[in-house]
Order: structure tokens, then sequence, then C-alpha cells
């Protein structure tokens, strides 16, 4: 027992297991959790997966789990702009908006 509790005195802290594993309450991972489903969804529904990824790893993150909640309102704000660029291009110019 003394052995363990030695080793847990000197392990050092993970460098990234501070604020990015902090949820801030329960509304703060009711809104995490949105996001992340907006984020898988917005990235299915146009086929920005790929993209999803890049901007995932640009963070500095392995998964879209890894990130906190501005990087998430950052990385879903960004999907839906592409989504409506995506929209707006793929509208036929003689008609209007099909949305």
């Amino acid at each position: 027992m003394t052995t363990i509790r030695r080793l847990l005195t000197e392990a050092k802290r993970c460098e990234g297991s501070g604020p990015r594993l902090h949820r801030n309450g329960p509304i703060g991972t009711v809104k995490r959790k949105h996001l992340i489903q907006e984020a898988k969804l917005l990235a299915s529904r146009y086929s920005l997966g790929d993209r999803l990824d890049e901007m995932v790893y640009a963070a500095g993150c392995e998964a879209l789990t890894g990130l906190n909640l501005d990087e998430l309102e950052v990385v879903v704000s960004k999907l839906r702009g592409l989504g409506a660029r995506l929209d707006v291009g793929c509208d036929p110019p003689e008609l209007p908006p099909a949305r």
C-alpha cells in the first residue's frame, strides 16, 4: 500500500488533463453533447468528415470529444458556414432556393 501511495504522489499530472476535461457543470455537459452531435450531423449531411477531422487535428486533439466548449463552438460554426455555402452553390440559378 505504501508503494502505491508513493507512486501516486510521484506521478505527474498529464499535460492535457486540465481544462479540456472540465465540463462546466450540467449545462456545459448538455451544451457540449449538443455541439458534438451537431458537428457529426453537419459533417455527415454535407460529406465534410475529412474537413471535421482536419479541424480536430489542427486543434491538437485526436477526437472530437477532446475539444473544449469554445473549440467545439468554433468547429460547429465553421461547419455551418461550409454547409450554407454548399447549399447556395448547389441551387439552380434560375430557380428559388430549395430550402
